[in-house]
């Protein structure tokens, strides 16, 4: 039997808007995209990771990232007309590694990953479509062995000793900026 939207109830969501209406009800979204998803209907807040130009299509140049972002973001707007946060973005840097042109894992490439993800962050926020954002993740840090984290995870905006990487800079900038415009 297919499943449907319509059909799908969420006895803990359920639960906790009866606890407390007060408080939003959210859960994050990995690789769910807008047109398979079952639950945003039921809401409040939709909270997505999306890593353009990182594990979905690496190597593509920032207008890509740009793009690919935008549109998934708007489409999720357009069918649930909810508050949507993005609560991960970013690509790993480690530290050191430079490349003419941009190569994964090095810190040009980083800034690429993150100038992409923040003109469609830009648009969005805008045009109404967003209502926050938070790169992942604050330092880089050690994880379990394998062949796809040499050292640990590295989209930290710090390292592991919590020397800033170029992309910190990037942020303040960013945010410094973000606080002018909506504060001022």
């Amino acid at each position: 039997m297919l499943t449907t939207p319509s059909m799908v109830k969420c006895p803990l969501i359920d639960l906790m808007h009866k606890l407390d209406a007060s408080r939003p009800v959210t859960l994050v979204h990995g690789q769910t995209r807008y047109w398979n998803d079952y639950l945003s209907d039921l809401l409040d807040v939709i909270c997505i990771n999306r890593y353009y130009g990182w594990y979905i299509d690496m190597g593509v140049p920032p207008e890509q990232i740009e793009s690919d972002l935008y549109y998934d973001i708007s489409m999720w707007r357009e069918k649930f007309k909810k508050p949507i946060m993005i609560t991960e973005y970013g690509a790993e840097n480690i530290p050191g590694v430079l490349a003419e042109p941009s190569l994964a894992f090095s810190t040009q490439y980083q800034q690429e990953v993150f100038q992409g993800n923040h003109r469609a962050l830009d648009r969005l926020r805008k045009e109404g479509k967003i209502t926050g954002e938070m790169p992942w993740v604050f330092a880089d840090f050690m994880t379990y062995m394998s062949t796809t984290r040499v050292g640990g995870n590295h989209k930290g905006l710090f390292t592991r000793d919590r020397q800033p990487k170029e992309v910190a800079y990037m942020m303040k900038i960013r945010y410094d900026a973000l606080h002018a415009e909506l504060d001022g």
